[in-house]
């Protein structure tokens, strides 16, 4: 229990082929972290890349570093912003935005209590062209 994510927005709410989601998550820290964490985005189709599916986008930032020091307020949510952009290329389907922490020196990825290593935060359908 390092982290509380909690998502507060992502726009746009209906995305199209092409958009640039913006992901604006609520992060508190529960502990002291190391400066070294990202957060990564990871876009999944109907089934995930665990399940044979494909990583159709996937982007990483850097978190907050005002909340990954040894001063950070536990108590104290920090609003940080992540962007992610849609393929052109996205067939019809409906898809999910996974997030999850890592350390970007070791490459290791942060547990969530049941031990998976990401949470979807949204899910949305791209329809077919007409």
């Amino acid at each position: 229990d390092a982290l509380l994510v909690k998502p507060l927005a992502i726009t746009p709410e209906h995305p199209q082929l092409g958009d640039t989601l913006n992901i604006t998550l609520a992060i508190r820290p529960l502990q002291a972290l190391s400066p070294t964490l990202n957060l990564m985005l990871h876009l999944y189709g109907t089934q995930t890349p665990y399940e044979g599916g494909e990583l159709w986008a996937q982007g990483d930032r850097w978190l907050c570093p005002l909340y990954i020091n040894e001063r950070a307020l536990r108590d104290t949510f920090y609003i940080q912003t992540f962007t992610l952009t849609l393929p052109d290329s996205l067939p019809p389907d409906t898809y999910s935005l996974a997030i999850g922490i890592y350390d970007r020196e070791s490459g290791e990825r942060l547990s969530l209590p049941d031990r998976t290593t990401y949470t979807f935060v949204s899910s949305f359908s791209i329809r077919p062209a007409n």
